[in-house]
């Protein structure tokens, strides 16, 4: 593990997680702080205990906002998306992963139609910020199709 990446952790974490909501971070101040809150709503609205796992990279203290809000801010290297998501594996609690951008163009207030299918024994669920929606069948079981023809 690279001895730069440092877990900081808000005084209001819960060590019991079934939804970790995994979403990198740079230079986004002015958008952190209303997201954490959509989230926390989100999780609120579909029942689910969860934390929220800002991979930061940032200059302008999106990290700082991000923890006094209650999410917990793993710091990295400026290194890309890729690498975040690399770096964040080995913190992520929870049962469930949803990921996304704080930039607010994910309605993160709206999770729990994705805790539904995953609860409902989903293995992958995918929404649209394009359609406004979560569209019938997007949540179905993942199944092992190798050697099948």
């Amino acid at each position: 593990m690279d001895s730069r990446v440092q877990l900081h952790i808000p005084a209001s974490d819960t060590a019991d997680s079934e939804l970790s909501i995994v979403i990198p971070a740079l230079n986004e101040k002015l958008t952190i702080a209303e997201f954490v809150n959509w989230c926390h709503e989100g999780m609120r609205e579909a029942g689910v205990t969860g934390e929220i796992l800002i991979v930061d990279s940032s200059t302008d203290g999106t990290a700082e906002i991000a923890l006094a809000q209650g999410a917990r801010v793993l710091r990295c290297p400026k290194r890309g998306l890729g690498r975040a998501y690399i770096d964040a594996i080995p913190f992520i609690r929870g049962r469930y992963v949803l990921l996304g951008d704080c930039d607010l163009t994910y309605d993160f207030r709206q999770l729990k139609a994705f805790i539904d299918c995953f609860r409902a024994g989903s293995e992958f669920a995918m929404g649209s910020r394009f359609r406004g929606y979560i569209e019938r069948g997007p949540c179905r079981r993942i199944t092992n199709t190798s050697g099948r023809r």
